[in-house]
């Protein structure tokens, strides 16, 4: 295959979106969402960091919301991902684009 081709997204349903990202296994991955504020933020993050977790917060996830705590890579901190409003998202190797 030539490495000068570009890889063509791969279509997935928002519904998939926690799974497939719960997949990862605690392995770096690279979303595109749009924040509550209206920007966009790109992201570089991970499953399963549990530094500096003291266990007394309130979990953010539950089945009435789309939301995922993430660590990210690159501000070395959790940050929440609304998935209802995430765009795109790459891992392995592979693109995702988000459809409703």
């Amino acid at each position: 295959m030539n490495p000068n081709t570009k890889k063509l997204p791969i279509l997935v349903h928002r519904t998939k979106l926690e799974s497939l990202i719960r997949g990862t296994k605690g392995k770096i991955f690279s979303c595109l969402f749009l924040k509550k504020d209206g920007s966009i933020r790109a992201m570089n993050c991970r499953l399963g960091v549990t530094k500096g977790i003291k266990g007394t917060g309130k979990p953010i996830h539950s089945q009435s919301n789309s939301y995922m705590t993430v660590y990210d890579m690159i501000k070395k901190d959790y940050r929440i991902v609304n998935l209802d409003t995430l765009t795109l998202l790459e891992m392995e190797g592979r693109l995702y684009h988000v459809q409703d």
